[in-house]
């Protein structure tokens, strides 16, 4: 019986594989921390729960950006390059929106755990923005 050598390190389409199941894992398990988090008002408010809004909307081209802009400061410029990451930030700025519309506050926050996971790191997300500058980048066209 032949012996197996795992010291060997993985190559190939099976690195990759790994490599794509590790990260996925690593975001799920982003996810429900901050899921769970948010019941201990840790930075996760109410208003970005429920069911993920992840098409880009034309009147918001000033919020995408604005929110990519900040998570890209945040993440060494990965956020926006992370296709997980985008759909992630663009479900965050249309809840934004929403919210502000129908609930309108000062001011908004979030801390988003593990938007970006990968080779190059991993990146939490937090924002902050008054209604009155999110009045602006909402007027903002494409």
């Amino acid at each position: 019986m032949r012996k197996r050598d795992d010291s060997k390190p993985l190559t190939g389409p099976v690195q990759v594989m790994v490599s794509r199941f590790l990260r996925m894992s690593f975001v799920l398990v982003g996810i429900a921390w901050a899921l769970s988090a948010q019941a201990e008002d840790s930075g996760f408010p109410d208003w970005l729960g429920g069911k993920p809004d992840v098409e880009m909307k034309t009147d918001r081209c000033g919020v995408y950006e604005w929110v990519f802009n900040e998570a890209d400061s945040q993440s060494e410029g990965t956020a926006s390059k992370d296709e997980l990451a985008s759909k992630r930030l663009t479900n965050i700025a249309n809840k934004l929106v929403e919210h502000h519309l129908s609930n309108p506050a000062e001011s908004y926050g979030a801390e988003v755990k593990y938007l970006v996971i990968g080779d190059h790191g991993s990146f939490h997300f937090e924002f902050h923005i008054g209604s009155t500058e999110l009045n602006q980048i909402m007027k903002t066209g494409c």
